[in-house]
């Protein structure tokens, strides 16, 4: 009798990874890893889009936001630093809206939502840039 290989992410012990994929069956590893809805692997995303600008991550999944925040999901980051960078930062989001559901920077005029630009300001979001995937 063959024994049947089995491979696991190594954060599927986490409970919140646990619940984000209930229902969705056993996974190989690979199957994990190239699942864009992963919050690992949006979290590292995120990193890797801000890391070319003079910015810092300043929030991912603790702090104060709205309950149905991505912060909660574990699919979102706050960046803040120079004006300029920020400015830089948010501008490169909206040349790629559909890679975002947020993308939120108040003095900009536009934000993106559900992978949309749209005019306006979300509020609270002069400061830093939200984004969200």
């Amino acid at each position: 009798m063959a024994l049947e290989s089995r491979h696991t992410a190594p954060w599927s012990f986490v409970p919140w990874y646990r619940k984000a994929n209930r229902g969705v069956g056993r996974h190989n590893y690979d199957a994990v890893m190239s699942r864009a809805d992963v919050e690992p692997v949006a979290l590292t995303w995120l990193f890797n889009f801000v890391k070319p600008f003079r910015v810092r991550v300043t929030s991912t999944s603790g702090g104060n936001h709205v309950p149905t925040s991505y912060h909660y999901r574990h699919r979102a980051i706050d960046v803040t630093g120079p004006p300029a960078e920020l400015k830089a930062v948010h501008a490169k989001a909206l040349q790629n809206p559909k890679a975002f559901v947020e993308a939120f920077y108040d003095p900009a005029g536009r934000y993106v939502k559900n992978g949309v630009v749209r005019l306006g300001a979300i509020g609270g979001h002069s400061d830093h840039v939200h984004l969200a995937r």
